[in-house]
């Protein structure tokens, strides 16, 4: 990955680059979705920042999934526990995540049904002149009308 870099022009490239290429080949890996983000100067140049996030897709079910023990997301952020970056909260975000019919009743009287989930979406992270700073875990809530209810 360093030689990527280099040809890009990322300025931290070599030495103080290593970790980062590391961490990015153990992490995609793994197999999950991913973007990568770098900086740029007004003049086009690069920055010293490199991004790179991870994402847990899927419906519900099959989301919730690469939490199980040897999963890739819960191999990813064990891996990142163990780089120093993201501590133990990840799990009480995939305990709290949960899939749920909602009913309610609007104005115009008509019985609806939402479903309302909210589930682990993805860890961002971020180098900076090859330095890897704190990991960030992102939940994401959704409500969606699932129609009208069964009325009888």
């Amino acid at each position: 990955m360093n030689a990527e870099l280099t040809r890009l022009g990322f300025p931290d490239a070599g030495e103080a680059t290593t970790g980062l290429s590391t961490a990015c080949a153990q992490l995609l890996a793994l197999g999950l979705p991913a973007t990568v983000q770098l900086d740029a100067h007004e003049d086009g140049s690069l920055a010293g920042t490199f991004g790179l996030t991870l994402f847990f897709t899927g419906t519900h079910n099959s989301r919730m999934s690469l939490f199980c023990p040897d999963g890739e997301a819960d191999k990813a952020l064990r891996y990142l526990e163990a780089l120093g970056v993201a501590d133990g909260r990840w799990q009480q975000a995939v305990r709290g995540s949960f899939a749920l019919p909602v009913p309610f009743a609007p104005k115009d009287g008509v019985p609806r049904v939402v479903g309302a989930t909210c589930h682990p979406d993805c860890v961002k992270l971020k180098w900076t002149h090859g330095r890897l700073a704190p990991a960030r875990f992102y939940q994401v809530v959704r409500v969606a009308s699932l129609g009208n209810a069964a009325t009888s």
